[in-house]
This record gives C-alpha cells, sequence and structure tokens, in this order.
C-alpha cells in the first residue's frame, strides 16, 4: 500500500524470430531494437541446431507496452468504458515504426 508516493518501472520485452532469407529485415531490427544479456540465439548453435533458424531472442520492445494495475476499495465503484481512439490519440510513432511502402 502507499499513501504518499508510488514508483512505477515499466519493461516491455518481447521475443523476435528471423529465418534465413530474413537477412536484411535482421540487421534493420537490430539497430533499432536492443537484445537482452543473453544475445542473439543463432540456429547453429551445438545444442541448439535449426537449419531454418537465423536467429532468435529477448529483445526490448516499443511497440507492446501492457500494464496492470489492482487498486482496492471499501465499495464497489463503477468503470467507464474506454474510449481507445482518445486513448491512442497522443501516441507517437518512432521512425522505424512507420509503416513500409
Amino acid at each position: 500500500m502507499f499513501a504518499k508516493d508510488l514508483r512505477v518501472t515499466i519493461q516491455q520485452l518481447g521475443y523476435a524470430t528471423f529465418y534465413k532469407g530474413q537477412e536484411a529485415e535482421f540487421t534493420a531490427y537490430k539497430e533499432n531494437h536492443a537484445v537482452t544479456p543473453t544475445g542473439w540465439l543463432t540456429g547453429e548453435r551445438e545444442w541448439f541446431y535449426v537449419p531454418q533458424l537465423l536467429a532468435m531472442g529477448v529483445v526490448e520492445r516499443s511497440d507492446d507496452y501492457c500494464a496492470t494495475a489492482f487498486v482496492y476499495c471499501r465499495e464497489p465503484q463503477p468503470v467507464p468504458r474506454l474510449d481507445v481512439a482518445a486513448a491512442n490519440r497522443d501516441i507517437a510513432r518512432l521512425p522505424f515504426e512507420e509503416k513500409r511502402k
């Protein structure tokens, strides 16, 4: 419980997989997404052989945010429906998130 202060940390992790033939996509992806300290797992490691795999790994993502908060009230409280348009109105995209033509 908190009465005066609250500290929140958001870490958005995701998993990315690239297959042979996706070398260009993988190179571009690596430029904009930090990989976790374990690094990229390639399909040619002795203990993990997947011939069609180029690389996979846990990465920092900027396109996948999720949060959960729990608040306990003494009495039931009405919860208004989410206005999706208003919630997304001020979200800007980074250059690498723009749709490619």
